[in-house]
């Protein structure tokens, strides 16, 4: 196995190493063939549990596994490289938490999900260190920031390492905020409660639509201090249904929902699926139910795809006798394709076409080629309700959306965008820079998946948090941000009002709304034969509209 070091191993360890090449030269002479096999992590890690990565907070810049795609290696020296450039004491740390070791056919996150979020986290840290942008409304001088990775590793198993360190690192590294957490389990969950309640860290929620993502998982009582860019999955499924009561030609007739399936996962660790799924059975009554069994973080599986085709072909064949006019999954993305496998292979489906719709994790059935083959044959229909989309405002033609501050939330992203690609974003020209900083030049494809406009906005909201509060305060008590946070309401105090990347972020109710945005939308996507994303629809309201005569 490769080494995984900055630096010479012998040179940062000469005691060991001295010890090491005796116990080489004694093995020899006895006749003995050993193969030793070193891992070494930098500071801030330590060897995961499965010894195939290091897990915590990457604070030297080094790689988290000996097979790390190349990509994410260049990620992690330009967050180096960054870190470098920024001296003195005049700055805040905000820190991504993923599973950034995710292993093929375990795991249901991918790197494409890494590059893509540590890509946003990048152009917010970028932007706020050479732009007015997440200004907090601050007339001090302005607060440097850096980013700083760590990992849960795979099935975010290494969830309490990587806690701990961040934890032991925040006060040498003034380190104000984490953001990220790449999905909705329990072992995110227990790190999202010990981050809060150890180590007083807010903690700002990416991608995770899990309805209890804000509760101790011991308890229940709602975590004072996490919030979230994303809707919660009931809000997820609330706009789904305002796609399927508005689209005829899914043909779910009356509206009584009762050809509609409900095909769901019973983990009941993993929050995504257990809250979707609780979604769509609360707002779909009527309609039929199957489950289906995923295995545990705690049980050795080699290939998830391959564990699930005896679950799923039970769940099939009843389905198939009375097919459905819409599936809803309420399961992970990586799934999909078993089950689209099993429903165009199964005897009993020839002939019947699927017509499948889930939530935001669905664009990992993107990526698999079964899925594109059925969707090339015309056997399947697929659609998921992304966090965000490059056209979820519309193109450049402007075309009118129904929802509130159209311009302000469009502006906005174009922003982003021209910020992220270095390049033109319709009629928004890439930002000036005054102090010579060269231009992000992330490609536009990957802003497909939304994956790194809820990066962004995260990271933004705790650089917006931190710099309102201010560094000597912040310092001393960071879960003082969590104020921002509560001012952030429908008002006229335009400090108060972020419009980021993905929507306009702001919280009316966190004791309702499980401190998740009030007002977002979403759009609906579709994956097309080629692979690409189509937005087949957008300005899908995740929470209740305003009522009559109140605007915001």
């Amino acid at each position: 196995m490769p080494v995984v070091e900055t630096a010479p191993w012998w040179r940062r360890h000469p005691v060991l190493t001295g010890t090491a090449a005796v116990l080489v030269v004694a093995l020899v002479a006895a006749g003995v063939l050993v193969v030793v096999s070193w891992l070494s992590c930098g500071e801030g890690m330590e060897r995961s549990k499965n010894d195939k990565a290091c897990v915590g907070i990457n604070l030297a810049g080094e790689k988290f596994s000996p097979d790390q795609p190349q990509e994410l290696t260049k990620l992690v020296d330009q967050v180096t490289e960054n870190n470098d450039a920024i001296t003195g004491d005049n700055y805040i740390t905000i820190v991504l938490l993923l599973n950034m070791t995710p292993v093929p056919n375990v795991d249901t996150a991918s790197f494409a999900d890494v590059t893509r979020s540590i890509q946003g986290a990048i152009t917010a840290v970028w932007r706020a260190n050479h732009t007015p942008t997440f200004n907090g409304g601050s007339t001090e001088d302005k607060l440097k920031v850096k980013l700083l990775l760590a990992n849960t590793g795979s099935k975010n198993t290494g969830w309490e390492v990587a806690s701990d360190k961040i934890g032991e690192a925040r006060g040498d590294h003034h380190i104000t905020a984490v953001t990220g957490l790449s999905q909705s389990t329990e072992e995110t969950r227990r790190a999202v409660a010990k981050l809060i309640n150890v180590y007083q860290l807010p903690v700002i929620g990416a991608s995770v639509t899990g309805g209890n993502m804000d509760n101790n998982v011991e308890g229940e009582e709602q975590l004072v201090g996490f919030y979230r860019i994303a809707p919660t999955n009931s809000g997820i499924v609330t706009a789904i249904l305002a796609y399927i009561r508005n689209n005829e030609e899914i043909g779910t007739g009356d509206k009584s929902f009762e050809n509609v399936a409900i095909v769901w996962d019973r983990d009941a660790g993993d929050d995504y699926v257990k809250t979707l799924y609780e979604g769509a059975r609360d707002q779909l009554p009527n309609a039929r139910s199957a489950k289906y069994y995923t295995p545990s973080p705690i049980e050795t599986v080699t290939n998830r795809a391959k564990a699930l085709e005896g679950s799923f072909g039970s769940v099939i064949g009843p389905l198939c006798s009375a097919p459905p006019a819409l599936v809803f999954f309420a399961g992970r993305g990586a799934d999909i394709p078993g089950f689209v496998k099993n429903w165009t292979t199964s005897p009993g489906c020839t002939g019947k076409r699927l017509v499948l719709i889930t939530g935001d994790d669905g664009v990992k059935a993107s990526v698999d080629p079964e899925v594109i083959k059925a969707v090339e044959n015309n056997d399947v229909t697929i659609r998921y309700a992304a966090l965000a989309s490059p056209d979820k405002w519309g193109d450049c033609g402007n075309k009118a959306i129904a929802v509130d501050h159209l311009v302000e939330g469009r502006g906005a992203y174009r922003k982003f965008e021209a910020a992220f690609t270095g390049k033109d974003s319709c009629d928004e020209r890439p930002p000036a820079v005054d102090d010579g900083a060269a231009l992000l030049k992330f490609s536009r494809s990957a802003l497909a998946t939304g994956q790194a406009m809820v990066a962004h906005d995260a990271v933004g909201l705790a650089i917006h948090a931190a710099r309102k509060t201010r560094l000597s305060s912040v310092l001393q008590n960071r879960l003082s941000q969590t104020t921002v946070f509560e001012q952030m309401k429908c008002g006229p105090d335009s400090s108060n009002t972020m419009f980021g990347a993905s929507g306009w972020i702001r919280f009316e109710n966190p004791d309702a709304e499980d401190h998740s945005p009030t007002g977002s939308f979403v759009p609906m996507m579709q994956i097309e034969k080629d692979g690409t994303l189509t937005t087949v629809a957008t300005g899908l309201l995740t929470t209740a509209p305003q009522p009559a005569g109140k605007t915001c």
